[in-house]
């Protein structure tokens, strides 16, 4: 069983159908299963953010950026002093 999530329409006249999901916890094709059960096809999937770290410091499509200290230590035991150990090792 998983945790409930918050489902939003987007009200934009440009985009009639989209919907936003806002997961807990997500499993393993969870937006798909739920939409299917609903009788909605999912055409696309964007995820904007994971573990409260978000695509902000990214401009545009395809763009990337360095995670910061904090956003490593949210989502690595250790944080940023695991990662750069992770790298010195990876060096030798």
């Amino acid at each position: 069983r998983t945790r409930p999530c918050v489902v939003e329409r987007d009200a934009s006249p440009a985009q009639p159908a989209r919907l936003r999901f806002v997961l807990e916890e997500g499993r393993n094709r969870q937006i798909r299963r739920m939409c299917a059960a609903c009788g909605l096809d999912v055409i696309k999937l964007h995820r904007v953010g994971f573990a409260g770290i978000t695509l902000a410091n990214c401009g545009r499509p395809g763009a990337w950026a360095f995670l910061t200290d904090a956003e490593l230590d949210v989502i690595m035991p250790g944080g940023a002093a695991a990662a750069s150990g992770q790298q010195q090792q990876q060096e030798q």
